[in-house]
């Protein structure tokens, strides 16, 4: 009897274990990519669990947008709320035009993630942006039927394909029949090589440049601040013969009222071209 509860015990520890090991593995690996491009391209690489483990900031805009944000260890969810958040507090996203987007790209190998992972972010970015009433086209960039039969060609993922041809629009001399050949982590590696060598023709350490970009930071939020309160004023120029004396709360109720009617008429707009762009390429979503 001992000896069977030794046995059991020795089999429950086993397993213990390689619970263990395969949660850390998962949760220490990236599985896939999800990149935001807002004009800030910012692109995070999640674990299986959908937790942020890397963060590339593709242009120096993106330097700038994420130059506070802490996203490793966030889960995709919080994550995706700080960058729409903070892209509407710098002005990239601007809530009186009607020109503003977001694109989503899902890179992962598995098709059926890759699907998931575009449907979930564009719902949640469309999600922070209702809360917040600032409209923008959102999409995903899609696997048309173009990318969908170079990858069968080459006899790779969807996701491997967008993700070779990102690293290719990035550096033109790369070979792209040989990079198909290498491991999706290899061809990662290789774009943020690409993304680093910004960094160093810079003349400043990796520190000083973070403190420069939150800087500029500061500067677009409050140079946007600046904008928005204009605007008002233009508004109440225009109107303001229409009212007898007024408090300054009723001004601003006045105001924020026709500033709101201006956003339904963006969100009204941009609906629009949405139908347009998915009726004219199936891929979009």
């Amino acid at each position: 009897m001992k000896k069977v509860i030794w046995i059991l015990v020795v089999i429950a520890l086993g397993l213990l274990i390689w619970l263990g090991y395969r949660y850390y593995n998962l949760s220490n690996k990236v599985n896939g990519y999800v990149l935001f491009e807002i004009n800030p391209s910012v692109e995070l690489g999640v674990n299986y669990y959908g937790e942020v483990l890397e963060v590339v900031s593709v242009n120096e805009d993106a330097d700038i947008l994420t130059s506070d944000l802490d996203l490793v260890g966030l889960t995709i969810d919080d994550a995706t709320d700080k960058i729409i958040s903070s892209a509407i507090e710098t002005g990239y996203i601007n809530e009186l035009e009607d020109d503003n987007a977001v694109v989503v790209t899902s890179l992962f190998e598995d098709e059926e993630k890759r699907i998931e992972y575009e449907k979930y972010v564009i719902e949640k970015v469309d999600s922070c942006l209702e809360d917040k009433k600032v409209y923008a086209l959102v999409a995903a960039q899609g696997v048309d039927e173009e990318i969908k039969a170079e990858a069968e060609s080459y006899d790779i993922s969807y996701g491997k394909m967008l993700l070779v041809n990102r690293l290719v629009e990035a550096d033109s001399t790369l070979n792209k029949s040989e990079l198909v050949d290498e491991t999706v982590q290899s061809i990662q590696n290789k774009f943020k090589e690409e993304v680093q060598n910004r960094y160093e023709e810079a003349t400043m350490t990796q520190e000083q440049l973070k403190e420069q970009w939150q800087v500029e930071k500061q500067q677009k939020i409050e140079e946007h601040t600046s904008v928005m309160e204009q605007k008002k004023e233009v508004i109440w120029e225009e109107i303001k013969g229409n009212f007898g004396d007024v408090s300054n709360e009723e001004k601003s109720n006045i105001v924020n009222g026709i500033i709101e009617q201006e956003k339904i008429q963006i969100k009204e707009g941009l609906e629009v071209i949405k139908e347009e762009i998915i009726s004219e390429k199936p891929g979009v979503k």
